[in-house]
C-alpha cells in the first residue's frame, strides 16, 4: 500500500496564516474600525455634556437665601407670633454688566457719569426695598397690607417668603407657607391638574374649594368642567379665571395638608381680588379668606376699603422718597388708623377696587363668553365645533403620525428624487463592495497554499490548518493579493464618495427646511404662539433639527445596507459561486 506522506515543508514559519487566524484579526480591525468611527461622536457628546455641567453649575453656585422660617416649635404664650420682624431692612438683588463685559460691536463703550462707571464696577448688586419694617402677626389673624404704586407691598411678600437679601434685623416666621401671586401662574394642562398641582385627588376637599374659589359656575359651563385644558400660560382663561385659579391651588393645599397633618399655614395672598369684579371678590373673601382660612394666619393686600375693614390688623405702606421701597409708617387695627387721620385715611377717597368694578366685570364677561365659545367638548357631537384645547391634542398626537408624504417632503429638500436616487444607489454600491472584498477573501483564505484541495483527500488525522497550509505559499498569491487590494481601493473611492454626497444633499436638506421652517414661524400670527406651546417650538429648532442632522444620514445609510444584506446574505453561498466565476 502506498502511504503519502507531506512533510511541512510549506511552513516557511512557524506562524502560519489560516482562515481561522485571519477572520480573528479581521474582526479585531473591525472592532477598532467602529471604536475609530464612533470617535467624533463620542467628542461631540463629551463637549455637549460640558457644556451642560457648566449649566448646571450656574444654578448651582447660586447664593442660597437663609429662609426666615423658624423650625422650632411655637409655643403657647403671649409672645409667639406667626410672623415677626424687628427693623427688619431687605433689598432686592440686581445683576450689573461690568464695564469689560458692556460692549458694543467689540468695542467698549463711551465714558458715562461717575455714578454709572461705580455702579458698573460690581457685577452683582443690589437695591433696596424694604426700611426698617415692624411688623408682629399673631396666629390666626389676618393681616391687610395696603399702600400706594411702588410702597413695598409684593416686597414684603417676598420677605416673609424668604425672597430678599436680608441686610439688617430680625425676620421670623411660623408654619408652612402658601403663596397666590400677583400674577397668576398656570401651566398647560386640565384645570384640575392646576388645582391639585401635584397633591392626591379628594373630591371632598376638591368640591370645598371650588365653591370657596367661585369656580363652580365656570366648570358648570364648561363642557368638559375641571377637565377642560387651559393651554399655554391659560390661554384659554380670562384674567379673573386664572387668578381663581391660582387662589384654589393654595386653598386646596392647605386644606389637604390640614386634614393630613393638621399643619398649620401662613397664606401670602398678594392682591387676589384685584382681577374680579365686586361680587365675586365678596364672595372668595368670605368664604375663602376668612371662610376656609379662617384657623390660618393670612396675609391679604389689597386695595378695598370694605375688605381691610374685616381684617384684624392692618399695614399701611409708604414709599420712601428717593428709593424703590417703602416702609411700613402705620399699623393697627382698621379703626385705629382711620381716627389717626393720617395717609391711610386718604386712601378712603380713592377705592380701588371699587372704582374698577365695571371695567373688570365687563372685561370678565367678555373673555368668560369668549371662553365657552371656544372651550367645547372634544367628542362633542358637532364636528363643525373646533376648540383651543382640541387643537392641541390633535397636533400632539399629529406629530407621532408621519407619513410617506413628509418623507417626500425630505427628499425634495434635498435635491429632489434622482439625487435620493443616486444616495441610495451609491450606499447600495458602498455595501455590495464591502460584501464582495469579505467574499473573496474567504474564498482567499480557502485555498491556503493551493493544494488544499489534493490534501483534504489523504486527511490522516491532518489539522485544518496542516490541510489549507500557509498561503503565503500560494503561487496565485499576486492574483488574490492583487483583487483583494483593488477591492479596497474601490470601497474606500465609494466611500468618499458617498460621504461627500450624503454631507451635500442631505445636510442641504436639512438647511433648507430649517430656513422654510424659521420663515413660516416668523410670519405667523399672533394666535399661532398663543395656542402654540413655545416649547414645542423650540423643540422643532433643537431636536428634530438635531435629528435630521445627525440621525437621517445615518439610517439612510442603515437602510441602503439592510436591503443589500436581506437581498445577499441570506443567498450568501449562490452569490459568493457567482462572484467567484465572474471574478476567476
Amino acid at each position: 500500500m502506498i502511504q503519502h506522506s507531506f512533510e511541512p515543508h510549506y511552513r516557511n514559519t512557524d506562524f502560519v496564516l489560516t482562515g481561522p487566524v485571519a477572520f480573528t484579526l479581521f474582526s479585531i480591525f473591525t472592532a477598532l474600525q467602529f471604536t475609530v468611527a464612533t470617535l467624533p461622536i463620542a467628542l461631540r457628546s463629551i463637549a455637549e455634556a460640558k457644556v451642560c455641567f457648566d449649566r448646571f453649575k450656574t444654578f448651582l453656585m447660586l447664593p442660597e437665601h437663609e429662609h426666615p422660617q423658624s423650625t422650632e416649635n411655637p409655643e403657647d404664650g403671649e409672645n409667639d407670633y406667626a410672623i415677626e420682624m424687628e427693623n427688619f431692612n431687605a433689598a432686592r438683588e440686581v445683576v450689573l454688566e461690568t464695564k469689560e463685559e458692556k460692549k458694543t460691536n467689540g468695542k467698549p463703550e463711551e465714558k458715562k457719569d461717575d455714578e454709572k462707571e461705580k455702579l458698573l464696577k460690581d457685577q452683582e448688586s443690589t437695591v433696596q426695598v424694604l426700611f426698617n419694617v415692624n411688623l408682629k402677626v399673631k396666629p390666626g389673624e389676618l393681616l391687610g397690607v395696603s399702600g400706594g404704586v411702588g410702597s413695598g407691598k409684593s416686597s414684603l411678600i417676598s420677605a416673609i417668603m424668604g425672597e430678599l437679601t436680608k441686610l439688617s434685623g430680625v425676620s421670623n416666621v411660623k408654619g408652612r407657607l402658601a403663596l397666590v401671586p400677583q400674577q397668576a401662574w398656570i401651566f398647560s394642562g386640565t384645570v384640575r391638574e392646576n388645582i391639585l398641582f401635584g397633591s392626591k385627588y379628594n373630591q371632598e376637599t376638591f368640591d370645598e374649594v371650588i365653591e370657596a374659589s367661585a369656580l363652580k359656575q365656570d366648570l358648570d359651563n364648561w363642557s368638559n368642567g375641571d377637565q377642560a385644558e387651559v393651554g399655554e400660560r391659560g390661554l384659554t382663561l380670562s384674567g379673573g379665571q386664572k387668578q381663581r385659579i391660582s387662589l384654589a391651588r393654595a386653598l386646596y393645599a392647605v386644606l389637604d395638608d390640614q386634614k393630613r397633618e393638621n399643619a398649620r399655614f401662613v397664606v401670602l395672598l398678594d392682591d387676589p381680588l384685584s382681577a374680579v369684579d365686586a361680587k365675586v371678590a365678596k364672595h372668595i373673601f368670605d368664604e375663602a379668606i376668612i371662610g376656609l382660612l379662617k384657623d390660618h394666619t393670612v396675609i391679604l393686600v389689597t386695595h378695598g376699603m370694605q375688605f381691610l375693614a374685616k381684617c384684624d390688623q392692618v399695614a399701611f405702606l409708604k414709599k420712601v422718597e428717593g428709593t424703590t421701597g417703602g416702609s411700613i409708617t402705620e399699623f393697627g387695627t382698621y379703626e385705629t388708623l382711620m381716627e389717626n387721620g393720617k395717609d391711610f385715611i386718604h386712601m378712603q377717597s380713592y377705592d380701588h377696587s371699587t372704582k374698577m368694578d365695571k371695567v373688570h366685570n365687563a372685561e370678565d364677561t367678555k373673555n368668560d363668553e369668549n371662553l365657552r365659545k371656544r372651550t367645547v367638548s372634544v367628542t362633542s357631537d358637532d364636528p363643525t365645533e373646533e376648540t383651543t384645547d382640541q387643537k392641541v391634542i390633535e397636533e400632539e398626537s399629529d406629530q407621532m403620525n408621519a407619513g410617506w408624504a413628509v418623507l417626500l417632503k425630505y427628499f425634495e429638500a434635498c435635491g429632489g428624487y434622482v439625487v435620493m436616487f443616486f444616495i441610495f444607489f451609491v450606499v447600495f454600491l458602498f455595501t455590495l463592495v464591502r460584501l464582495f472584498t469579505s467574499i473573496w477573501l474567504q474564498h482567499w483564505l480557502d485555498q491556503g497554499d493551493g493544494q488544499a484541495a489534493q490534501r483534504s483527500n489523504f486527511t490522516n488525522n491532518m489539522t485544518n490548518e496542516e490541510i489549507l497550509g500557509n498561503i503565503g505559499d500560494n503561487p496565485d498569491l499576486w492574483k488574490y493579493q492583487t483583487i483583494h487590494g483593488m477591492s479596497l481601493v474601490v470601497l474606500v473611492l465609494i466611500g468618499l464618495w458617498k460621504g461627500i454626497m450624503m454631507a451635500l444633499a442631505l445636510l442641504k436638506g436639512s438647511s433648507r427646511l430649517h430656513e422654510k421652517m424659521l420663515k413660516r414661524v416668523m410670519r405667523c400670527p399672533m394666535s399661532f404662539f398663543d395656542s402654540t406651546p413655545a416649547g414645542r417650538v423650540i423643540n422643532r429648532f433643537s431636536k428634530d433639527m438635531d435629528e435630521m442632522d445627525v440621525r437621517m444620514p445615518y439610517y439612510t445609510e442603515f437602510v441602503g445596507k439592510t436591503f443589500d444584506f436581506v437581498c445577499f446574505d441570506g443567498k450568501s453561498e449562490p452569490f459568493r459561486n457567482h462572484v467567484m466565476n465572474v471574478a476567476i
